[in-house]
């Protein structure tokens, strides 16, 4: 298997029950099981998520440099990037989303 998703969850399980004991599992190489999980099904569909990366745990920096600095080549592919947030609540927000300036 590309991605041991039992394995993983299980390292980071143990991580976030040790209270800061256990060092970072992505300092270790451990990918977050949602990231591989997602690079699992853009390798499906033949887009390599961040073509940049060294390897493949995309992070969502990742992913914001993927659709910054290479959206030439996946516009060329006849993929368009878009992109979707959610603000659930206001008051975190630095500049209210719905504001023009």
């Amino acid at each position: 298997m590309r991605y041991n998703l039992w394995d993983t969850l299980g390292v980071w399980q143990a991580f976030l029950w040790s209270f800061g004991q256990r060092p970072n599992p992505l300092r270790e190489g451990f990918p977050i099981a949602s990231s591989s999980f997602i690079e699992y099904c853009f390798e499906a569909i033949s887009v390599d998520l961040t073509p940049a990366a060294s390897e493949r745990n995309s992070a969502p920096e990742h992913i914001w440099n993927a659709a910054k600095w290479w959206h030439n080549a996946y516009s060329a592919q006849g993929r368009e990037i878009t992109g979707y947030y959610v603000l659930r609540d206001e008051g975190c927000s630095l500049q209210n989303a719905g504001e023009e300036d």
